[in-house]
């Protein structure tokens, strides 16, 4: 009876504890995940995945509703059965039913969007994040749509990240949490103009006067983005302009994707890339970003990902060029950027490593606050 639309939130809450999270989890750890699942091709191998993992909280990316290609299935209510746990689902795309121009595996009927899993209990209303920057425009009828491979996807819509606030109660401080998905076909620099307007959410989480995270009451906040940002500029990739659509193609070689945005992006105080004065990026407007996006990537140096750019691939899959003994399309596509303050990294870890379940490896850190007085930034 729940009629979607694009950027309608919808929670399914089938947990069967009180919302204080997995009572087996030590020290006050809290386990997140972040997963972008492929429309759930194979949900059986994903929950069997993530039941493994007994997380708290997990951001899940191609979540299908009612589509052909995944057996018409409602995984937001599966995966809150099957996992015991609240899912909170925001609708990014209408997946139009074209026998013309979508192959079964990729037929739609249905909806598709991303999703936040959790143990806890929420402490205010989610929000959907539908983005101004929108490199393709997904409403246009395939006859006249200009990108080629846009064209064989018929839908309406357009990329949404979702925000979530928790309550952890042994935390006794709000826990932030997105689910981002931004857009494959596009350029890098347009998937950091998309990236900004995360950050600039984030924002209302931050005090202006000492840029720490704090919530409202002056409390402590963490604050985790997680999601596909589908940094995949690199290798084969970068010789296509359905991949790669910016001068950044070339101005970037040397780097994977994932590199050039912890260099020019996470890491851009190290290289001289922040103006103070005026509290934006200066690499990202020499480069012809709009001022206003290179004030919001200012802050993403309060960020920072606990793997490795460039050992930590998410995206390997054997089917995706595997010639001549050569990877031709990998990358680290999934991040779990976490608010650089008072938490400790106890434990990480990869899982899908043979790309059964998904097209894509998860991600799983656990955290925990740091009762020291020195910042963790050792990753």
């Amino acid at each position: 009876n729940w009629v979607m639309e694009v950027g309608k939130i919808r929670v399914v809450d089938l947990r069967k504890c009180d919302g204080d999270g997995n009572d087996d989890r030590i020290d006050g750890c809290v386990r997140l995940v972040q997963w972008n699942i492929e429309r759930g091709y194979e949900l059986e191998l994903v929950v069997k995945e993530l039941k493994s993992l007994k997380a708290d909280i997990v951001a899940v990316q191609e979540v299908d509703v009612g589509c052909i290609r995944s057996n018409s299935t409602d995984q937001v209510r599966i995966l809150a059965s099957e996992l015991e746990m609240q899912c909170i689902f925001v609708a990014e795309f209408n997946e139009i039913y074209d026998l013309h121009r979508r192959k079964p595996r990729d037929q739609g009927g249905g909806w598709h969007g991303n999703a936040i899993l959790s143990k806890f209990n929420l402490a205010e209303e989610p929000v959907p994040i539908i983005h101004q920057v929108q490199p393709i425009d997904w409403n246009l009828p395939c006859n006249i749509q200009p990108h080629s491979l846009a064209a064989k996807e018929p839908r309406f819509g357009g990329r949404v990240t979702l925000r979530c606030v928790f309550k952890i109660p042994f935390w006794n401080s709000p826990c932030v949490v997105y689910s981002a998905h931004l857009e494959v076909f596009c350029g890098l620099s347009h998937r950091v103009a998309q990236f900004s307007e995360i950050l600039d959410d984030s924002m209302s989480f931050l005090s202006p006067q000492t840029e720490t995270n704090q919530d409202k009451d002056g409390q402590q906040a963490f604050i985790a983005i997680l999601g596909d940002l589908n940094t995949m500029g690199n290798g084969v990739a970068r010789l296509s302009p359905n991949y790669c659509c910016d001068n950044f193609r070339w101005w970037s070689l040397g780097y994977s994707e994932a590199e050039y945005w912890q260099k020019h992006v996470f890491d851009a105080r190290k290289y001289g890339f922040l103006d103070d004065e005026r509290k934006l990026n200066i690499f990202w407007e020499a480069s012809g970003l709009d001022s206003g996006i290179c004030k919001k990537l200012y802050y993403a140096e309060l960020y920072g990902d606990p793997f490795d750019v460039t050992k930590d691939v998410t995206l390997d899959n054997p089917e995706y060029f595997h010639k001549f003994g050569l990877h031709w399309m990998t990358g680290k596509l999934d991040w779990m950027l976490i608010s650089r303050n008072r938490w400790s990294v106890v434990d990480r870890g990869i899982g899908n490593h043979d790309y059964s379940a998904s097209d894509h490896k998860l991600l799983y850190v656990d955290l925990r606050p740091d009762d020291s007085d020195k910042l963790n930034n050792n990753w």
